[in-house]
């Protein structure tokens, strides 16, 4: 055999072995494809299961649930015990400037601090595919749908308390003898308080709409509790000292809704007043007992927290302009007769309020 023949044998050799050891452009074998879905797999498996553990003061998150217990309580009772004394004409004005400025912190909640996180939640790459691709927007319809059911129940509200209230007047005037002429001649003069959206807006209605606003609150404070439990590290210094002034702030606004209403027993207030102090420490109580196996990139967990960020985000941008801005500055005579400089105080208090809670939010 000759020497050129053996050349060409191995050149042969060695265009076999390369044509059928390199894959195709394009082409990939079973095998691969086995391994990058696998490799796919285990990075999403690794995102999604329960984080690295980081260090974890558990005397200091205990330390929070008190923390957080006082800063609540002196919020909202401060704001709540002022609005009890209107004779003191300086209280009268704290209590307003609060009640502003709590209006700002409505609002900032709704849109700053539950909207985004609800949007963010819900568009996690841990959340299904149905709710993360297929519906991106679902937050935005949650909240919607969450505003409009609560402007249908204060309707459906509204319109039974009118009823009732219609029914017992007719009794008494029945009973009393007394005929409509004269019982219009009776009726003393309505305040301005009770105006508002060219119909009345009575103590009832106040009372349905300071219910739905503590309810709103209360849904995303155990949620923020929850949240403050389980967090650790370096952060959580800073995420404690945003949630302390976020309570306080918040409390100011809901001390003031619950003073302007009255009430057949006197505790009722404080109590509703003790609720509000009490539901972020649960929270946060909770968290810390969950701490060492709860999953904050669970589906479960994003679901719950998300949805229920995106139901609270609508109820309190309703109540904020709905119930409060369009009463307090649009409807309020009280309000209009004002000076200009008292004016300008209460929409500068407003704006301090939504002011502050968007700063905080930057980091709760």
């Amino acid at each position: 055999m000759s020497v050129r023949t053996i050349e060409k044998a191995i050149l042969l050799m060695l265009l076999v072995i390369s044509v059928s050891g390199a894959p195709t452009q394009g082409t990939v074998s079973a095998s691969d494809e086995h391994t990058v879905s696998t490799h796919h797999q285990d990075h999403q498996d690794g995102v999604c299961s329960v984080d690295a553990f980081i260090s974890y003061d558990l005397p200091f998150h205990i330390a929070a649930i008190f923390i957080i217990l006082v800063t609540s309580g002196l919020g909202v009772f401060s704001s709540l015990i002022l609005g009890k004394y209107p004779s003191f004409k300086i209280a009268t004005y704290a209590v307003n400037i609060a009640r502003y400025f709590g209006t700002g912190v409505i609002l900032a909640v709704g849109l700053i601090h539950l909207f985004p996180s609800a949007l963010f939640t819900l568009t996690n790459p841990c959340v299904p595919a149905a709710i993360r691709t297929n519906y991106a927007p679902f937050a935005g319809f949650l909240a919607m749908f969450a505003a409009l059911v609560l402007q249908f129940l204060e309707y459906l509200a509204n319109w039974y308390m009118q009823k009732h209230s219609k029914h017992s007047e007719e009794i008494e005037v029945k009973q009393a003898g007394l005929t409509t002429s004269e019982v219009k001649e009776n009726v003393p003069y309505m305040s301005e308080e009770c105006h508002a959206h060219g119909n009345l807006f009575t103590f009832e209605d106040r009372r349905i709409s300071t219910y739905m606003l503590e309810f709103g609150i209360a849904t995303h404070s155990i949620v923020i509790g929850l949240s403050l439990g389980v967090a650790s590290g370096s952060g959580f210094p800073s995420l404690l000292a945003a949630i302390v002034f976020h309570q306080f702030f918040e409390g100011i606004a809901l001390g003031v809704k619950i003073g302007e209403l009255s009430y057949k027993n006197r505790v009722t207030p404080y109590l509703a007043a003790l609720f509000y102090s009490l539901i972020t420490p649960t929270g946060i109580a909770i968290g810390v007992g969950t701490h060492s196996i709860y999953n904050t990139n669970s589906v479960t967990s994003l679901l719950v927290i998300g949805i229920f960020d995106a139901i609270s985000a609508g109820i309190l941008i309703y109540m904020a302009f709905v119930n409060l801005i369009a009463i307090d500055f649009h409807n309020s005579t009280k309000f209009t007769s004002q000076s200009g400089i008292v004016k300008c105080a209460y929409y500068v208090a407003m704006w301090l309020g939504a002011g502050a809670m968007a700063l905080i939010g930057r980091w709760a």
